[in-house]
C-alpha cells in the first residue's frame, strides 16, 4: 500500500530587489528575483501607458526579459532601451511578471514612472518627436500634427536643411491624412517620424 499525497503546484513569485533605474543611455535597468517551487521559465515587464481619462486604452507593452537563472542568489538583472518607443517620455505603470511551465503567472504591484527619452538638442527635432507623440496616442489630434509640419516644413532652407529629413516629414504628413483608423498605417507614421 503506497500512500500519495499530490502536492498543488505554487505560482511563481517575482520582486524588485532594487527600484527601477534609469543608466546614462536612457535605458531601463531592472533587478528583481523570481522563484517557483519548480522553476521559473520566463519573466518579463508589462508596460502600460497612462492614458486620460477619455482616451481609449492602448494593449500593453511586453518587453521579454532573458531566462531566469535558477540558482541567482543576487537575483536577476536586465535592461531594457525603450527611448525609441512611442510612450518615450510619458507617463506609464511597470509590473514585472514571472511564468513558470505550467502557465501559471505571478507580477509585482504596478510602478509608475515616466518612460525615459531620448534628448534632443535640435529644437526640429525636439518638434518631430512631440508630433510623433501625438500621432502615436491622439488619434483626435491629427490635424494639429499635419497643422504643425507643415509649419515646419515652410522653409526647409531654414529649419530643414537636410533634404531626406524634408522629404520623409512631408510624406509623414500626407500619409497622417490617410490614416483612417488603420493601426499598421499609424504605426508605419510613427516610426517614420523617429527616423
Amino acid at each position: 500500500e503506497w500512500r500519495i499525497t499530490v502536492i498543488p503546484d505554487q505560482p511563481p513569485v517575482i520582486s524588485l530587489l532594487e527600484d527601477i533605474s534609469i543608466t546614462r543611455q536612457n535605458g531601463l535597468r531592472f533587478k528583481y528575483g523570481a522563484t517557483d517551487d519548480y522553476g521559473v521559465v520566463a519573466a518579463a515587464a508589462e508596460i502600460t501607458h497612462v492614458t486620460t481619462k477619455n482616451a481609449s486604452p492602448e494593449a500593453p507593452l511586453r518587453v521579454e526579459f532573458p531566462t531566469p537563472q535558477a540558482n541567482a542568489k543576487n537575483g536577476q538583472l536586465t535592461y531594457a532601451d525603450l527611448t525609441a518607443h512611442a510612450w518615450a517620455g510619458q507617463p506609464v505603470r511597470i509590473s514585472l511578471i514571472a511564468t513558470d511551465a505550467a502557465g501559471q503567472t505571478g507580477r509585482t504591484k504596478m510602478i509608475d514612472l515616466n518612460l525615459p527619452q531620448r534628448p534632443f538638442k535640435n529644437p526640429v527635432a525636439r518638434a518631430i518627436i512631440e508630433q510623433r507623440r501625438t500621432v502615436a496616442a491622439k488619434p483626435e489630434k491629427d490635424k494639429h500634427a499635419i497643422q504643425a509640419l507643415d509649419a515646419l516644413s515652410l522653409y526647409p532652407d531654414k529649419f530643414t536643411p537636410e533634404f531626406p529629413v524634408y522629404l520623409t516629414m512631408r510624406v509623414a504628413r500626407h500619409r497622417i491624412e490617410h490614416i483612417h483608423g488603420n493601426d499598421d498605417a499609424r504605426t508605419q507614421v510613427v516610426e517614420l517620424l523617429w527616423r
